[in-house]
């Protein structure tokens, strides 16, 4: 079901009744709240191409869908996905929302906000406080009302003419020519990443070090602050252990040595 554009719906066009702004309304948020209830095959489905957007050129029609449709995604995402960190979806959010005259800020509440993305009020707070703290978001309190809300940004009008400009600035064009990727023997060896297995019954080791079949040294028992291969351990080697990892010790040699 295609989100219809809200510019264009309830208007009168001859004789036709046209609907009420309260059951536009009603028929906006239908709407809505069953796209965010799709699938994702239901969605691609209802969203428009790539060559429509490019049709609408440089319009304020594009802008208002493109605001809208990323907001009601974001707010998707979120709803689907309750354990998602929602820190940049709100800031995204507000700073859609300061595209008005009346104050050039965001003034929408906190319960709405925590409606929007599926999250607790106090969540959401601690979100726009961080936000706040860190410098991305400026607020200015009101008396009885909301709190205004809207981004830090630097006041060169320069800066908003392409973004282009602003894209290459933080990340310039590589120049490197295009071609296969290297193979990981070409690769440094400080470059290669070494972690864990993804089996969880293997633990990490480092290429080329691994111990011969049949020598490796039985995992013990784990106490606090020591792990199973011995790292970050205080606990003291009794003499039994201490002989046993010197016999293992002794037969890898000697296995080396033949």
């Amino acid at each position: 079901m295609p989100i219809v554009n809200d510019g264009a719906a309830g208007v009168n066009t001859g004789g036709q009744d046209s609907e009420t702004e309260a059951d536009r309304k009603a028929r906006l948020a239908a709407e809505i709240n069953a796209y965010v209830a799709m699938t994702k095959e239901e969605r691609v489905a209802a969203s428009c191409g790539r060559e429509e957007l490019a049709r609408l050129g440089g319009s304020i029609e594009r802008l208002a869908r493109l605001r809208n449709t990323q907001i009601l995604n974001l707010a998707w995402y979120c709803r689907t996905y309750p354990n998602v960190d929602i820190t940049a979806p709100v800031y995204i959010t507000q700073s859609w929302l300061c595209d008005n005259d009346r104050y050039g800020a965001s003034y929408i509440s906190i319960p709405s906000l925590a409606q929007l993305f599926n999250r607790h009020e106090n969540t959401v707070r601690a979100v726009i406080q961080r936000l706040v703290d860190r410098g991305m978001l400026a607020e200015e309190a009101r008396n009885g009302q909301s709190t205004l809300y809207w981004p830090v940004h630097c006041g060169s009008p320069e800066l908003f003419g392409n973004v282009g400009i602003l894209i290459n600035a933080l990340a310039p064009p590589s120049t490197k020519r295009p071609g296969r990727p290297r193979k990981e023997s070409e690769i440094p060896p400080q470059l290669v990443c070494r972690g864990f297995s993804h089996d969880p019954g293997n633990t990490p080791t480092d290429a080329g070090n691994t111990p011969p079949t049949g020598l490796e040294i039985p995992p013990q028992p784990c106490t606090v602050g020591e792990s199973s291969n011995g790292s970050f351990s205080n606990k003291k080697i009794s003499n039994e252990e201490e002989d046993a990892r010197a016999r293992v010790r002794s037969l890898s040699s000697r296995s080396e040595q033949c």
